[in-house]
This record gives C-alpha cells, sequence and structure tokens, in this order.
C-alpha cells in the first residue's frame, strides 16, 4: 500500500528525504472526504533476521 500526503506546512522535498512505510492498516481512525486527511494505524511488516 502507498500512502501519499501533503500539508500546507510540510517541508519541500528537498529539505527533507523521503521515506517508504510498509505494513497492513489496522486501523482507519478517522478520513475527511474533501481532502483525503487520514489518521490510521498501520501494522509495520514483520523483517525475518
Amino acid at each position: 500500500m502507498t500512502v501519499h500526503g501533503v500539508s500546507p506546512e510540510a517541508p519541500s522535498a528537498t529539505d527533507r528525504p523521503l521515506r517508504e512505510l510498509r505494513g497492513v492498516v489496522e486501523r482507519i481512525t478517522y478520513q475527511n472526504p474533501e481532502n483525503g486527511f487520514t489518521v490510521a494505524r498501520l501494522a509495520p511488516e514483520r523483517r525475518d533476521a
């Protein structure tokens, strides 16, 4: 799953490196249908050592 989000106060891509999150969305707590803002719980992918 890929999640994209941008807020007006967010620094530009040149200010901070991008990070990738991988996992399973366990629960969506809130979602604004007008702008897509979402608060969700993500269970991270397990990495076998």
